[in-house]
């Protein structure tokens, strides 16, 4: 509750009334005389040093942040004593909604859902909230919720020193096992909080009761909570199997980050289908064994020893045996059914574990489609699709498994995983999400008319969905249809502004195809807005510079690369090429080594790198390099008929001629290689193969009198 106080001056601020008081400092509405605004005005409540450090820590953590639903931060300062300006919020906490009963479940949604965008950026700076609860989201008079209080957000080193004794940190109601345990706080610790606000937003009442923070704590650690519809009937199966999904003990178990979980409440809240499973009675059964594990051991144990006293009873001495013998088959049955079950459970672990390698890996190659991929991430996938044969039963792994081999490079991957999107189909014809799963499996497989017919029935069911518009771009992007594309990548910008990808794509299409280079530059902005920490939009402003041959301007936002991204690998790579391109050899080497020293597995820089040697003379170094690059690459032409050029200067005509051979064997137009393989037949006077290899280059293209005059001497010899 505020509470009016007498105006008085703060600096630059005229302090008007109290907002609040917390363990570590007080906040006020203020006025910025300076700034002519309504300001939070923070102030730290006593000189603890441990204080200030949290206060500094808030301050720092909340100055990257600026999400629309987190409270803006404006400035920071010692003087006259520590303080911090904030954006003032007019209106209530969602605590405040809850509790005076003012919310639906599908108002609540809609907020969480934006609370969830907001919190996806925070951890994208790998900070976490840890203390995220209904009194720490302001909603406006607008409706919009703001997330605030980052007052014991993890953020770097200096903030895990505060808080790197065993005190409790965070508010008891909220705070999920792991953060009670002792154990380090992760993403996923914020989305059990916002899981727990679910919770008690559809029940009125909080995850667990007690009369006391011990209880409470024994609870989280040890309890299982009351499952929603036990509460509440009216609440929706889906969702509440969303909020047991947030409140599960295992963070594995959870969402994997705060992006999945405002996608899966968007699904819900669009009657689509979603992740969580729906509790069953079968987990209800579960749930009375576990809090009652005593009394029904009892209760088994029972009826083991009156089973056995009847048999006893009723029964002689040869059938008594029989049925003892009977007893000890079953035990030994039980034992076997028990190691089958332990291995299968290890099984599905290992299958999840892969899935999630797997998916990871999917995810990172979409937001990066124009960097070279390495084909080792094959590996986790062909382990999914062994494994999977163990599984054929696991109906429910069937969705996934197709959504991984789709990713994979082999024929048969791709057709399982059609197999897999055409059975969710057939069990639901109005299933978006596997319409759209198998329209980029066909067109992994080159079969555009299929992937086109399965995108209209995606528009028909949705035809707003902005994800498969972008999807359909990439298709005629990659089909030459570049107007189309254009057009596609528009309407999905247009229905999700926040489709960084579309941006992406849009704007190379603009620069390397319509030249258009400053509609491409917005885009990239655009796309650097949504995505900061990404090396690829930053990369296609420094290439669009290079294009437009402004090799300064293209240097400098190299620089400001390294500056905000200091792995940036491939970055390293593309300057390198455009040190190459300018002659400035030894920086090119440098930065390709630098490259290779970041990421290893980028074969590519290799053959780049080659050409550097062969122009600093260091002929034996670039073969070395292409070795290295055609081990991992072996079906570029140009990299053996480089390398044919080095054998051949290295006075090795045999395997320069070899060379020669593979690259023409797989670009049979390859009109340099023709040329120099018939200059290697005229030096060792294999006149009939040269003047061959010489008409051919000259039918491809190539005109130069002294290979004129080269083709009329060896007709004139060959005459004769």
């Amino acid at each position: 509750m505020s509470k009016t106080i007498k105006q008085k001056q703060f600096g630059k601020y005229v302090v008007c009334e109290q907002l609040g008081r917390g363990g570590m400092g007080v906040v006020y509405r203020a006025y910025d005389t300076i700034m002519k605004r309504v300001v939070a005005l923070k102030l730290i409540a006593h000189n603890d040093q441990s204080d200030l450090e949290r206060f500094v820590n808030e301050s720092q953590v909340m100055a990257k942040l600026s999400h629309v639903n987190t409270v803006r931060f404006y400035e920071f300062s010692y003087q006259p004593q520590p303080y911090c300006a904030m954006e003032y919020v007019e209106g209530v906490t969602l605590g405040d909604l809850i509790h005076n009963r003012k919310l639906s479940p599908n108002l609540l949604v809609d907020m969480l859902i934006k609370v969830c965008d907001a919190l996806h950026e925070a951890h994208s700076y790998s900070i976490i909230h840890r203390d995220i609860k209904p009194a720490n989201i302001m909603v406006d008079s607008q409706g919009e919720p703001k997330l605030m209080d980052f007052g014991l957000a993890k953020n770097n080193k200096e903030s895990q020193k505060i808080t790197k004794s065993q005190a409790i940190i965070g508010t008891i109601h909220y705070m999920p096992p792991e953060q009670l345990d002792g154990h380090e706080a992760s993403p996923r610790s914020d989305l059990y909080a916002i899981g727990a606000i679910l919770y008690e937003g559809i029940t009125q009442r909080t995850l667990y009761q007690g009369n006391s923070n011990v209880n409470i704590m024994v609870q989280i650690l040890e309890g299982i909570p009351i499952p929603p519809r036990q509460l509440n009937p009216d609440i929706s199966p889906y969702l509440e199997a969303i909020c047991l999904k947030c409140i599960a003990k295992k963070p594995q178990k959870r969402y994997l980050n705060a992006r999945q979980l405002a996608r899966e409440l968007r699904n819900y809240r669009e009657n689509r289908s979603i992740i969580a499973k729906k509790y069953s009675r079968l987990d209800q059964m579960r749930q009375v064994i576990h809090h009652n594990k005593i009394l029904c051991s009892f209760i088994v144990l029972v009826l083991a020893f009156l089973l056995s006293f009847a048999v006893y009873s009723s029964v002689k001495e040869k059938q008594l045996r029989i049925a003892l013998d009977q007893l000890q088959v079953e035990k030994n049955n039980a034992l076997l059914a028990k190691k089958t079950t332990e291995k299968t459970s290890q099984n599905l672990q290992k299958l999840n574990t892969a899935m999630i390698e797997a998916l990871n890996y999917a995810s990172y190659s979409n937001l990066y489609p124009g960097l070279l991929v390495d084909k080792d991430f094959i590996r986790p996938i062909k382990r999914v699709f062994e494994q999977s044969k163990l599984l054929q039963n696991a109906e429910e792994y069937k969705f996934l498994r197709g959504i991984v081999l789709a990713q994979g490079e082999s024929l048969q991957h791709l057709q399982t995983a059609v197999r897999d999107f055409s059975n969710q189909i057939d069990d639901d014809p109005r299933q978006v999400i596997a319409y759209l799963n198998r329209a980029k499996t066909y067109q992994r497989m080159k079969k555009f008319d299929l992937a086109l017919r399965d995108f209209e029935k995606c528009l028909d069911i949705e035809p707003r969905y902005a994800e498969v518009y972008f999807a359909r771009g990439t298709l005629y992007e990659e089909t030459q249809q570049f107007s189309l594309a254009l057009a596609d990548y528009s309407t999905a910008i247009s229905y999700n502004p926040n489709t960084e990808n579309a941006f992406l794509n849009r704007g190379n299409i603009y620069k390397d195809h319509l030249e258009k280079y400053n509609l491409a530059f917005a885009d990239y902005s655009r796309f650097i807005q949504l995505k900061p920490n990404l090396e690829q939009g930053h990369i296609n402003i420094a290439l669009l510079y290079e294009k437009t041959n402004q090799y300064e301007k293209a240097f400098s936002y190299y620089e400001r690369i390294f500056r905000i991204l200091p792995g940036a690998s491939h970055s390293y790579y593309a300057r390198g090429n455009l040190f190459l391109k300018t002659k400035q050899y030894e920086k090119a080497l440098k930065d390709y080594d630098r490259a290779l020293k970041i990421s290893p597995e980028k074969k590519m820089v290799y053959h780049n790198r080659s050409s550097v040697h062969r122009k600093l003379g260091n002929e034996e170094q670039a073969l070395q390099d292409l070795e290295k690059f055609i081990t991992a690459y072996p079906e570029y032409a140009s990299s053996y008929y480089n390398r044919g050029n080095i054998y051949r200067n290295l006075g090795n005509q045999k395997k320069a001629l070899h060379n020669y051979n593979e690259a023409i064997k797989r670009n049979t137009k390859y009109r340099d290689a023709y040329l120099n393989r018939g200059n290697l037949y005229y030096d060792v006077k294999e006149y009939a193969l040269a003047l061959s290899d010489y008409e051919s280059a000259k039918n491809l293209g190539y005109k130069n009198k002294v290979v004129e005059k080269k083709i009329l001497y060896l007709k004139q010899i060959l005459n004769k």
